[in-house]
């Protein structure tokens, strides 16, 4: 089943704020991904609406390094198709790699590749294959403002 995201603006962040979240101290998480939601089509998207907050298993669910660090994800702009809006927060404020004693098991490797596993954990879910129509869309100059995603 395809999902249209429809695009009405540019995605806008608040005066000097980054996605990288190194100049959005000030500026709640909740602003800069409700402005995703939105060009998402996601279904619960009022402003401070109370939203059904889904979990987001990843895989360290339920190890070590999730119990030490706080580690949890989630989904809170309700139904966003095939384009979920994550959050994922943990006990460690800016530090990378995770700091600290994270399980008898838990060896540097483990905390240096941490971030790395999970953001390919979750970027590889939506990857456009070669010589797919979603690649061709893409790269054949398709509508912005009105794109099919299978």
């Amino acid at each position: 089943m395809a999902s249209t995201v429809r695009h009405t603006s540019p995605l806008r962040l608040p005066a000097a704020c980054h996605l990288s979240g190194v100049l959005c101290a000030d500026t709640p998480n909740y602003n800069i991904t409700r402005g995703i939601a939105l060009s998402n089509n996601c279904s619960c998207t009022g402003y401070g609406e109370a939203c059904e907050v889904k979990p987001w298993k990843t895989m360290y669910d339920g190890t070590d390094v999730s119990a030490a660090s706080g580690w949890t994800c989630f989904e809170s702009f309700g139904d966003c198709g095939a384009h979920p809006i994550v959050r994922c927060t943990w006990e460690g404020a800016h530090y990378q790699p995770l700091h600290g004693q994270l399980g008898p098991d838990v060896t540097l490797k483990d905390k240096h590749n941490f971030f790395a596993n999970v953001a390919w954990e979750f970027f590889h879910r939506f990857w456009i294959g070669e010589g797919t129509e979603k690649e061709a869309r893409l790269l054949g100059g398709g509508s912005t403002h009105a794109m099919n995603y299978e």
